[in-house]
């Protein structure tokens, strides 16, 4: 399991864990620049690195890291537009990105798509039901579903779904319990879950919800995270989950490097795994499992 970039300040840094087994992150290479809020999406051979910020440019950069070699991130192709805040998943073969922002002011719904094998730019693949901020997204062998985020006037519980083998627009999965932007999502091939986020100024939530990916509804209460915290971010195996919190509210409203991991077949609290090397939020996510 890797984390890459991060914003607060900015950060290069790809740290790495073996997901089975709990310990603090080690070093596994760089970023061709400082960034944060990319996207992440990746098959059992690379993770790919997906737009961004650079100190407040947003880019439309794709890079690329191969798990079983430590070493500094490869260019890989380009996304349609630059944007930050933007989320991803893949079906082991192909990757999409969807959301995000172009500017404070513009929201995107744009999704498009990669062949993670062969690099090159990014193609258009449609469009969520609605252009928003911050959300999440978890993708499985057929799926892929972005929940929350910010529409510029509402903190929506909104679930949509693609069937990533084909392109087309989103259609509605479900609802998650609450309204919130700035969650983070990690999952397996049955479960995606949304973790954390804002709920409104000033107030931040550790609420950990889940949907199963087959089956079309809403999502329901899985436990709570470590701290009330948002824009962190997790990736995970069949069996566990690893979420990194980000900016932790209950901690003093400061940026942590702590990790905590979920069983996803057991619903219930969160429970310590170790710590990142650096302390951040805005980073991506991604497994090789």
């Amino acid at each position: 399991g890797m984390w890459a970039g991060g914003i607060s300040p900015f950060t290069d840094q790809i740290n790495y864990i073996s997901i089975p087994t709990t310990g603090n992150a080690t070093d596994f290479g760089n970023l061709s620049a400082a960034s944060g809020h990319h996207a992440s999406a990746s098959n059992v051979s690379r993770m790919l690195i997906s737009g961004g910020d650079v100190s407040g440019v947003k880019i439309n950069t794709i890079e690329y890291v191969t798990f079983a070699t430590p070493g500094n991130a490869t260019d890989f192709g380009d996304l349609l537009l630059p944007h930050h805040y933007c989320k991803g998943g893949s079906d082991g073969s192909r990757a999409v990105v969807g959301s995000g922002f172009t500017s404070l002011a513009n929201r995107v719904n744009d999704i498009s798509y990669l062949t993670i094998a062969t690099p090159g730019n990014a193609t258009d693949f449609g469009d969520l039901t609605v252009g928003r901020g911050t959300s999440s997204c978890h993708a499985s062998l057929e799926r892929a579903l972005w929940g929350c985020g910010y529409d510029g006037s509402v903190r929506s519980n909104i679930i949509d779904y693609v069937t990533i083998a084909t392109p087309g627009n989103a259609t509605d999965f479900g609802d998650t319990t609450v309204g919130v932007d700035a969650p983070g999502t990690m999952g397996n091939t049955i479960r995606a879950l949304f973790v954390g986020g804002v709920l409104g100024p000033g107030s931040v939530t550790n609420t950990v919800n889940y949907v199963t990916m087959a089956t079309l509804g809403n999502a329901t209460d899985f436990g709570d995270l470590s701290g009330t915290a948002y824009d962190g971010e997790g990736t995970g195996n069949d069996t566990r989950g690893v979420y990194g919190l980000g900016l932790c509210w209950s901690c003093g409203t400061v940026r942590v490097n702590t990790l905590d991991y979920f069983t996803f077949a057991t619903p219930g609290n969160a429970t310590d795994f170790g710590d990142l090397l650096h302390a951040s939020d805005g980073w991506s996510a991604s497994s090789g499992d």
